[in-house]
């Protein structure tokens, strides 16, 4: 028997029980005597009052959530080859061409798919008719063996660039939703780093 029947069957219980002493009541109004309970009726009502506070049996199992999103309207992408992404332990090299002199508000959105964190790395740096983005992913980790990341690249309006520069200064910087981008140069690109 499962959780969920064995509370259902107690509710039954306890309401045919109400039901069976409502009728005996209105009886016993009715007809102009006076209430009478047994001693065996008093006795089920409170256990099954008393049952009513027992905590039910549970398995230990956390229930799981899984959730989906769908997205009818793929993100913007900007044309163009996508970044190069080069690992070197825990350090990543994220390089690409520039574009209308824009190199700067390019910023990368690190997403941790073991607890679903998302934290900005950035700016990139220019370097003539291209840019780079350094980043440092698990660093911190106390896993052994390599770790997953998803890496999002995206070129940002310069007011977003200049209130992320500011609040990066305060540490680091991490947000609870992939920000709107005037072009993604790279999405969910996965990156294994370390071990």
């Amino acid at each position: 028997m499962s959780t969920s029947e064995f509370a259902f069957g107690t509710a039954m219980i306890g309401l045919g029980y109400v039901a069976l002493q409502a009728t005996r009541l209105s009886w016993a109004a009715w007809h102009g005597r006076s209430p009478h309970f047994s001693r065996a009726s008093v006795a089920l009502g409170a256990a099954v009052i008393a049952g009513s506070f027992i905590p039910l049996p549970s398995s230990g199992e956390e229930p799981i959530l899984v959730a989906a999103v769908t997205s009818s309207v793929p993100p913007a992408r900007e044309n163009g080859p996508s970044p190069d992404v080069a690992v070197s332990g825990n350090y990543v090299r994220v390089t690409g061409n520039a574009a209308d002199g824009a190199s700067n508000a390019i910023w990368a959105v690190i997403e941790d798919p073991r607890t679903g964190a998302l934290w900005l790395q950035g700016p990139a740096v220019p370097d003539g008719s291209s840019w780079t983005l350094g980043l440092m992913l698990g660093a911190n980790s106390t896993e052994s063996g390599p770790l997953l990341y998803r890496v999002n690249v995206a070129r940002v309006d310069l007011d977003v660039h200049e209130a992320w520069l500011t609040a990066s200064q305060l540490g680091i910087l991490s947000v609870s939703t992939l920000p709107t981008a005037r072009g993604w140069l790279a999405r969910d690109r996965a990156v294994h780093v370390g071990g």
